[in-house]
């Protein structure tokens, strides 16, 4: 017998109600943010930016509706089904009874699991969960039930509905809600939540409109699972849980430490702030982490919200689709008797739903398309007459000619044969960005889960087609036509369309939209309103869009494409406005939309914008240039135009460019085509063809390839997962005169894995270059940062000569970036020149070869060398960035050498991390620092200053950095122009030589400082110190403000000046255990806090010592006449001695009146006496232990010596005189020197170091 539904419904009420009192003595504390405070305030932000970026305008009403739900969702036991774990598939799972939960996705998807939830208090939440109707249960909020809800028009209980699926989708962005970490309050708090809600405030703040202006759009997916599936992976995998760190997931991984900080990656390769150092783990060998750090939890939550933001604002457009999707079924449902639940749980568990983001460009192949061609006459031959291009080959195989890879396909009417496409992969996990954002292959650890639900799905299925951004993309628009018409271009406004699909697309029911997001124009199906040609666009081929069919066929005579005409179009054309024009599929997801600003051109003039690469952004300015030709290239390949200097004249290939029948002479500023001249010829500004090749971010190129200047310019395009990669055993090699140019910044634009073989001339250099630079235009300005670097990966090969590179590397705060990164490759670099890089221009990590007579300037830093041994194998930050620590010296074999650097604002030379580089007979102008040591151990020879300015930030000297620890045996070499500098990085972070480490300073070398910190030294020595200067070249340490000494090395002229009394750093210290040995070393002007003793003092220092046996042997000496010692020894180094001590001797008498009187002597090998102590009278009979003898005299290294003892007899019987001996049976004597403690107020040596000062 079937229940009635509101007997169900009522028992249903009460088993939630008695489930949640049960649960009400859980704590609350495993919710995820705080539901006062962070989700009112994110979920407000994501409504926002859903505005911000076109779409629907809530009332305030809905949008309090929605932030309601929000709020209500984390109500007892809700919060219990809130984790979900990417990799287990799993929600919380604890060992704790009733403390467990279904997975958020679960929980967000289908009532059935907010219903059998009552299965722990009752079996009657199973009944109710099989029989229930969940849009009239009050405490079902699942996605069906608010599309339900929808449909019967219960419009304030759809939107509490969505806000708590907001809320769900807010929690994953929880680390500890994807890593299983349950967190019911102290000790198991979680410290990332106590962050948001105690901040929220201001971490909110403009939260929306700061994320819309950095160019992200909301992500879009099609189906909600792929929200929770890619968005909880990428949480799961970016970042640790409290209880999580290292343990229990394979990701995140710390990348490398400085000491305070261990650093992960984010999705934009850029490193944060992953845990905080709290201390060394002695018994298990490792650190230990917290994430209790502001820095730490402000860069999670910088990340995390950021991801909330965007992809709830993806959820929101989702569920206003999938809503009215569900009120049409529902009307349509009234005339039939199909039961409404079993239709709509079947909209989203169809087998045929894709997690494929909707709004995201792909990195697939694309496929490929000949290079551009010159524009035609007005009066243009049929489209369908031009050869067809030649196509990518999808299966990877190698193409003789790499021009034409990547280059936007020749327009045709007709179907045009194609090789199988490649099979698309699953759903990237998009993680935002401007134009869609950097995507990585999705999680694949739910597959066999959603397989088993869609296989046991007995639902009914809605089918709807899907599409992946990039498979249809607007190509050409003509939005002001102008020009010799005035303000009569009325119904003359169309786009273009390019499939860039696997497959023909039926344009049928496809919407366009053109910036009024209030309305969607349909397509009129041709011959309606003048069209004409199929709704079927096929593969590679184009169609027309147009406000007028009619009168587009009538401006655009002979042209026998695909024109279909729509309503009435309403581009904005007035100065400053933009305009966002949108394709939209059948199921109402938008494949493309192309944003424009009337600045960009085109504006008036009869020409349209073109765009110049179908794998580029659609709202790249970049990827946009003015039609070549009045009217725009409809039904023919686009032909956009680039500015160039009044005064330049592009002749290219002998100034005649023939390209299937059609002959392009560009001089003196005229452009001929094949029927008539253009109206160009008028122009004051002479004008080129935008000719280059477009070289996608899927490209591989596995043979030896040739870049030729008839492909030129070389346009790079690549996101954060694909770049143009050269691999191993390819060889690219690039004709003198090649431009190369990245499209835009923030991922490394091309990776070199084989050899990339660039040899120019003086007059035909390779160059490397931004968008802003490429075409040497004075109405745009490149800025340095532009784009990010080139990378040579391990193994690669170099080969440059003559090659440019300019306005790459990005980063003001770390992680900085270089603009060319070669790591564990094999670098010959000649006559090129690396300039205005935003950080690094030359990043050398643990590579080989020779960079020679090269230019580096106008950059953060000119080269820095590094080692991955030092930096825990991170590949980036230096000059500047991460810190670098080393214990081994690089094996690779770098020279720099004969090279200019030129107005590098921080450093000429960095070194670091271990690496050992040869730079010899570099030259130096207006650097920060000339050359940085930062742990390394470069050989530097005949360096030279060449400064043209004086200023306090143009140093003269060689840095050695403050966390630079000498764990290897070096040599600071004699640079005549360049004394070393030592600097600081805090108090007690000063360069110092670590113990079994010697540091040998040559003569002539000057060492400055202006450390000043109170009892801290500003160079300390825990190994060896050998510093053995010259009465000609004394070693100097003095102040940096002392020009007399190694000139001005400071650069302020003569501003400043060291005094004696001011004390301008502090001391070189000596720790206890270490050695020095100093000779004709001078300190002037140090002692900074040191107040010297009032005069000098005298001290005895060991100089010779011979220890006391332990195997028993006494050396008994008897008593009658004089004996000498029973073993010689030979010094090993000069020494006066002031005193000789006898470790242990005893005399015995024969009463006690009796007495010995001892002498000690000391013979040569020749046995002549070379000193003689005063006589010590012995009465007793006792044991006397280092007993003193004053001997004084001098020894000479490697001569040998014996000590003699001479005994005076006064006794009345009996007696005998006794000396014990050392173990090699040398009598255990010790020799002392007399010395005077070191007065000056530079130098420290601390008790228990052995320090010989010449």
């Amino acid at each position: 017998m079937k229940m009635p539904r509101l007997l169900k419904n009522k028992i249903a009420i009460l088993a939630y109600l008695f489930f949640s009192i049960m649960l009400l003595a859980l704590p609350s504390q495993i919710m995820a943010y705080d539901d006062d405070t962070v989700h009112p305030a994110l979920t407000r932000e994501i409504i926002d930016f859903y505005e911000l970026s076109g779409g629907k305008k809530f009332t305030d009403e809905q949008r309090q509706w929605i932030i309601q739900g929000a709020v209500d969702e984390d109500k007892a036991p809700r919060w219990l089904n809130h984790f979900f774990d990417p990799i287990s598939g799993w929600g919380l799972n604890t060992p704790m009874l009733f403390v467990n939960g279904y997975s958020a996705k679960s929980w967000a998807l289908s009532s059935k699991y907010q219903l059998a939830k009552l299965d722990q208090a009752s079996t009657m939440g199973i009944i109710i969960a099989n029989q229930a109707d969940p849009s009239s249960v009050p405490f079902v909020f699942s996605y069906e039930a608010g599309l339900q809800r929808y449909a019967r028009h219960q419009e304030k209980d759809a939107y509490l509905t969505l806000g708590h699926i907001l809320h769900l989708v807010e929690d994953i962005t929880v680390p500890e809600h994807t890593r299983n970490d349950a967190h019911p309050g102290w000790p198991r708090a979680s410290d990332y939540e106590i962050y948001t809600a105690k901040y929220s405030d201001n971490l909110n703040d403009n939260l929306s409109e700061e994320i819309f202006k950095q160019g992200y759009k909301p992500v879009a997916y099609t189906n909600l699972e792929s929200y929770f599936d890619n968005l909880a992976t990428y949480t799961n995998t970016h970042f640790f849980s409290p209880r999580t760190i290292n343990m229990g997931y394979l990701a995140p991984k710390i990348i490398y430490e400085d000491g305070t900080f261990a650093y992960g990656i984010d999705e934009k390769g850029e490193y944060f702030d992953l845990a905080y150092i709290l201390e060394y783990d002695t018994i298990n060998q490792n650190h230990k982490y917290t994430l209790n750090n502001s820095d730490v939890l402000k860069g999670y939550w910088e990340r995390l919200s950021r991801q909330a933001v965007i992809n709830g604002a993806g959820v929101i457009e989702l569920f206003l689709k999938d809503a009215e999707a569900a009120k049409q079924k529902e009307i349509a449902k009234q005339n039939t008797n199909q039961g409404f639940f079993s239709s709509i749980v079947g909209f989203f568990t169809s087998p045929g739903s894709s997690s494929k983001p909707a709004m995201t460009i792909t990195s697939e192949p694309a496929p490929a398309a000949p290079k551009i061609v010159k524009p035609e006459a007005v009066t243009k031959p049929a489209a369908a007459s031009k050869p067809a291009p030649a196509k990518s080959n999808p299966a990877g195989n190698p193409t003789s000619k790499p021009a034409e890879v990547g280059l936007p396909p020749a327009k045709t009417t007709a179907p045009i044969p194609a090789p199988a496409p490649a099979p698309k992969t699953s759903a990237p996990v998009v993680y935002g960005g401007g134009g869609g954002g950097s995507s990585s292959s999705s999680s694949n650890s739910n597959n066999s889960n959603q397989q088993a639900t869609q296989q046991n799905s007995t639902q009914e299925n809605i089918e709807i087609s899907t599409f992946q951004a990039g498979d249809l993309v607007i190509n050409e628009i003509m939005y002001d036509l102008g020009g010799d018409l005035g303000d009569t271009d009325t119904n003359r406004e169309w786009i273009e369309l390019y499939s860039n699909s696997s497959s023909d697309i039926d344009l049928t029911g496809w919407k366009f939209n053109d910036g009024d997001d209030s309305t969607n124009h349909g397509l009129n199906v041709p011959p309606d309103h003048g069209g004409q040609g199929p709704m079927t666009l096929p593969i590679n081929s184009y169609t027309v869009l147009a406000e007028h069919a009619e009168t587009f066929l009538t401006d655009h005579p002979g042209f026998s494409g695909t024109v279909i005409d729509t309503a009435e179009m309403n581009f904005k054309n007035a100065s400053s406005t933009v305009t966002t024009l949108k394709i939209i599929s059948p199921s109402g997801i938008v494949i493309d939309e192309a944003t424009y600003y009337n600045s960009w051109g085109a504006n008036g003039d009869g020409k349209t914008l073109e765009r110049k690469s179908a794998s580029g952004g659609s709202s790249d300015q970049a990827n946009w240039g003015i039609s070549s030709a009045s009217g725009g290239t409809p039904g023919a390949i686009n032909n956009w135009i680039t500015l160039e200097n009044a005064s330049t004249t592009l002749a290219a290939a002998t100034s005649t460019l023939d390209i299937a029948t059609t002959t392009l002479t560009m001089a003196t500023s005229t452009l001929d085509t094949a029927t008539s001249t253009d109206d160009f010829a008028a122009s004051t500004t002479p004008l080129i063809l935008g000719l280059g090749t477009d070289v996608p971010a899927t490209t591989t190129i596995t043979a030896n390839t040739t870049w030729t200047l008839a492909g030129s310019p070389y346009r790079l395009f690549f996101d954060g997962v694909k770049r143009p990669t050269v691999a191993a055993g390819a060889v690219l090699t690039i004709e003198p005169g090649v431009k190369i140019v990245p499209q835009g910044g923030n991922y490394t634009v091309m990776e070199i894995q084989g050899t990339l073989q660039a040899i120019a001339t003086s007059g035909a250099p390779i160059i490397f270059t931004s968008a802003a630079d490429a075409d040497d235009s004075a109405s745009t300005t490149p800025q340095k940062g532009d784009w990010l670097n080139i990378a040579f990966s391990q193994g690669a090969q170099a080969n440059l000569d003559y090659v440019e590179f300019r306005y790459g590397g990005q980063g003001l705060t770390v992680p900085l970036h270089e603009m060319v990164n070669a790591v564990g490759a094999t670098v010959n670099i000649n006559h090129s020149t690396f300039t205005n890089s935003q950080n690094v221009a030359l990043h050398l990590v643990d590579s080989s070869g020779v960079v020679e007579n090269s230019v580096f300037s106008d950059s953060n830093c000119g080269i820095s060398v590094d080692s991955v041994s030092g930096i825990n194998n991170s590949t980036d930050s230096g000059c500047y960035g991460l810190h670098a620590v080393a214990t081994t010296i690089s094996s690779t074999n770098l020279q720099i050498r004969n090279n200019q650097f030129v107005r590098n604002r921080f450093i000429g030379i960095e070194t670091r991390s271990g690496a050992a580089p040869t730079i010899d007979s570099n030259i130096f102008t207006d650097n920060g620092y000339p050359i940085r040591i930062a742990n390394a151990y470069p050989a530097i020879a005949n360096s030279q200053i060449a400064n043209s300015t004086t200023s306090p930030n143009i140093l003269r000297g060689i840095a050695i950095s403050g966390r630079t620890h000498f764990s290897q045996n070096y040599t600071l070499k004699n640079n005549p122009q360049l004394p070393y500098i030592l600097e600081s990085n805090g108090p007690d972070i000063i360069p110092r030589v670590n113990a079994g480490a010697t540091l040998t300073i040559e003569p002539g070398v000057i060492i400055k400082s202006n450390f000043q910190v109170d009892s801290r030294p500003a160079f300390a020595v825990d190994g060896s110190l050998i510093a053995l200067g010259t009465a000609a070249a004394p070693i100097i340490f003095t102040s940096l403000k002392d020009d007399s000494r190694g000139g001005d090395t400071n650069g302020d002229g003569a501003a400043t000046a060291p005094q004696e009394q001011d004390k301008d750093w502090t001391y070189v210290r000596f720790n206890s255990g270490s050695a020095g040995n100093l000779a004709n070393v001078g300190f002037y002007y140090g002692g900074y806090s040191v107040i010297p003793p009032p005069q000098a003092t005298s001290e005895e220092r060991l100089l010779i010592d011979f220890p006391l046996g332990t195997d028993g042997y006494t050396g008994l000496f008897g008593g009658y006449s004089d004996y000498a010692g029973l073993e010689s020894f030979t010094v090993d180094h000069d020494g006066d001695f002031s005193k000789m001590t006898i470790h242990q001797l005893m005399a015995m008498t024969g009463s006690l009146s009796d007495a010995i009187t001892v002498r000690v002597e000391l013979l040569d090998a020749q046995g002549a006496v070379v000193a003689s102590s005063t006589p010590v009278t012995i009465s007793d009979a006792n044991y006397h232990y280092d007993m003193p003898f004053n001997l004084s005299g001098n020894f000479t290294i490697n001569e040998t010596y014996q000590p003699r003892f001479r005994i005076n007899r006064n006794y009345s019987f009996g007696g005998e005189f006794r000396v014990w001996t050392s173990n090699s049976r040398m009598p255990a004597v010790a020799f002392y020197e007399l010395a005077t403690a070191a007065s000056n107020p530079a130098l420290s040596i601390d008790a228990g170091a052995s320090v010989v000062i010449q």
